[in-house]
């Protein structure tokens, strides 16, 4: 009973957002989010394909980013100016808990937390209002979200995630305004030939680009005929090689996207910011991570994995208010430019087996 009545009071929570002014990532999923409660009938088709990676319940991550530069132009009487970043470095912390498990409908709902700053090293004060920020302040993403899995028949699927998302530089004894939620969403429609492929279509409206904007996205899980290989993709949001060593080593190689917008609450504290504004400004935050994952098992629970790449800067640039950009070229309200970096990551996860 104490199930039922969360799932009430998180609908009823996600419906009462939708409905307030304003509009990050997550559309990049996918079907082995979910786990099936019992054996599957024959007329449906099933969440995965063979040999694909495992299913994380709860995942706890670190971020750590090299040294990077921040340069931002001239505003007001403070001229262009360099910040000089040591490091970066954040956690993160995924669950994905099944609402409903059966053979024809499955229901997750995620949530999820990244909290991420930049590090000088040394004791510069910063004049331009961004680099101040991001000196002062981490950044932080909240996302929670709901993922249907649909099966039509024994070859086709429906597959949609609808979430909601508060991000900026807050913290939890000033907590952000509601009427800086963000929605993404998106829906697939897909087949399943066979149990070594799964592929798709559909439409996407997310905040991986930083800003806002609606695209088609691609589905694509595909195991070889040498089951140790295999591809898992979401285009354009990730495309990642699949190579199993065995059943509890997994090596992954390839890209992915991360972004966000974020509202910059704390921006108009600092004085240069009266000569632009000092109400609604959002960074628009896009990266594109490269790199090899390797994953390990350490029994049929508990997996470990380390990532290590190149982190390609998007957009770095700052908005003012929500509004729909696209890849139109309006100028923004700042155009910034941060410099490449390595970057590694760690994390523990409790999985399905």
């Amino acid at each position: 009973m104490k199930n039922y009545i969360l799932l009430f009071f998180l609908l009823l929570s996600t419906n009462m957002i939708m409905g307030q002014d304003g509009d990050d990532d997550f559309d990049d999923f996918d079907p082995s989010m979910f786990e099936e409660a019992g054996s599957s009938l024959k007329v449906f088709c099933t969440n995965k394909t063979l040999g694909q990676s495992p299913t994380q319940l709860v995942s706890f991550g670190l971020d750590y980013h090299g040294p990077s530069t921040l340069t931002t132009p001239a505003i007001g009487d403070v001229a262009e100016e360099e910040a000089e970043w040591s490091q970066a470095s954040g956690f993160r912390f995924n669950s994905n808990v099944p609402l409903l498990s059966k053979n024809n409908i499955l229901i997750n709902w995620s949530f999820n937390y990244v909290q991420f700053g930049f590090n000088s090293g040394n004791d510069v004060i910063y004049q331009n209002p961004l680099n101040a920020t991001l000196s002062d302040y981490s950044l932080k993403w909240l996302n929670t979200n709901f993922t249907l899995f649909k099966p039509l028949n024994e070859k086709s699927f429906l597959l949609a995630q609808l979430g909601v998302e508060l991000n900026g530089d807050y913290s939890f004894d000033n907590p952000p305004s509601l009427s800086n939620t963000r929605v993404p969403a998106a829906l697939i429609y897909g087949f399943k030939p066979n149990d070594n492929l799964m592929w798709g279509a559909g439409v996407s409206r997310t905040y991986l680009g930083g800003a806002l904007n609606v695209l088609p996205v691609v589905y694509y899980y595909k195991t070889f005929k040498n089951e140790k290989w295999g591809i898992e993709a979401l285009l354009p949001a990730r495309l990642q090689a699949r190579y199993r060593m065995n059943s509890r080593n997994l090596l992954l190689m390839g890209y992915y996207v991360e972004g966000a917008t974020y509202n910059l609450s704390n921006f108009g504290n600092y004085q240069a910011a009266s000569t632009i504004t000092n109400n609604s400004v959002e960074l628009r935050r896009s990266e594109i991570r490269a790199g090899l994952t390797y994953s390990r098992g350490l029994n049929d629970f508990i997996w470990v994995s380390g990532q290590a790449g190149y982190r390609v800067n998007y957009s770095f640039e700052l908005d003012e208010g929500e509004f729909y950009r696209g890849f139109n070229g309006d100028d923004y309200l700042q155009e910034n430019s941060l410099s490449n970096t390595w970057y590694i990551q760690f994390s523990l996860s409790l999985v399905s087996p």
